[in-house]
């Protein structure tokens, strides 16, 4: 990184402090008819899926009103603000009904989560 970068953004590498170094994962949703489609909607909770609850630095991993938005891809400009008012008016209307009936293929993801 630095050498694709310090020609660019010397004073960076030769003044900067690293306050924080985070890590996560990049997810990638699948292709389907209409390209890849983003994740979103709201997390089924892990006693649904008949797992137990986890907990990781003290926080517990199984809440019953968490909602995802993310695998947007390299289409993100375009998806963020479609997508990101359907699952609004989700969210607000705390149903995903709408969401589901109004646009077919919205919850692939949910479906490949359950074969697991």
């Amino acid at each position: 990184l630095r050498s694709r970068s310090y020609d660019v953004f010397p004073w960076i590498w030769d003044e900067g402090t690293v306050h924080n170094i985070t890590e996560g994962w990049r997810v990638q949703s699948n292709r389907g008819l209409f390209g890849r489609v983003p994740i979103v909607g709201r997390l089924p909770s892990t006693s649904s899926l008949g797992q137990e609850s986890e907990e990781r630095n003290g926080t517990m991993l199984n809440h019953k009103d968490a909602w995802i938005f993310t695998g947007l891809s390299s289409r993100g400009l375009i998806h963020h603000g479609v997508y990101g008012g359907i699952l609004a008016d989700a969210i607000l209307n705390r149903c995903e009904e709408n969401m589901v009936s109004e646009y077919d293929g919205i919850q692939w993801w949910r479906k490949a989560l359950e074969k697991e």
